[in-house]
């Protein structure tokens, strides 16, 4: 409601929290607070989630935790479209009073969620010798907020062209574990490589 601009948005949410508009203002002062309080309280808890997301996320098989990471998160937006959209307006759009309580948050515990699963997947051996942790999971972090960002901002989508067409959401997730998977995975190559093997004449 908050997020809406038209002149209702108040009224009606002053009427799903049971009290009167002149309470709702009179304790927050004004709309801007208000909607301040209200994407910094969103802010936190999408950080909370992610963070309470990290454990069960490191005991999965590689492939399982990006794909439970992506999939699971495209879910929880659209569940929350307008906070979501707010949000990626203030990530986009460089806002300097959200990019610290607002932004910062998130993304920090965002990647930290997938440092924790691909550390934990090295730690198993998943992950081949050689691959710049660090870099890599900046890197992979950067494709999935456009995948995913891209899919509840429409303007991003459009720039991106993320998904459209034959290509769905479901299809564009897993050519993108895909292309992960074979840039970092043990065992990426050894199927053919060990088919181009078998063919070959000794």
């Amino acid at each position: 409601y908050i997020l809406e601009q038209n002149r209702d948005a108040a009224a009606r949410l002053a009427a799903r929290a049971k009290v009167s508009v002149g309470s709702l203002y009179s304790y927050f002062g004004s709309r801007e607070r208000l909607i301040r309080f209200a994407v910094e309280l969103c802010a936190r808890y999408l950080a909370d989630v992610m963070a309470m997301a990290a454990p069960y996320l490191r005991g999965m098989p590689l492939r399982d935790a990006l794909r439970m990471y992506l999939s699971t998160g495209l879910e929880m937006m659209d569940d929350l479209v307008p906070m979501m959209v707010f949000f990626g307006r203030a990530a986009y759009a460089g806002d300097p009073a959200l990019q610290e309580p607002v932004v910062r948050p998130v993304a920090e515990s965002t990647l930290q969620a997938l440092r924790s699963i691909l550390e934990a997947a090295r730690a198993r051996r998943e992950i081949r010798a050689g691959v710049d942790l660090a870099a890599t999971v900046r890197v992979v972090n950067t494709l999935v907020l456009a995948a995913a960002d891209s899919q509840f901002l429409p303007h991003l989508n459009t720039y991106f062209q993320t998904t459209g067409g034959e290509v769905d959401r479901a299809r564009m997730v897993e050519a993108l574990l895909e292309l992960v998977m074979n840039g970092i995975s043990a065992t990426a190559g050894k199927p053919r490589l060990a088919a181009a093997q078998k063919g070959a004449t000794p």
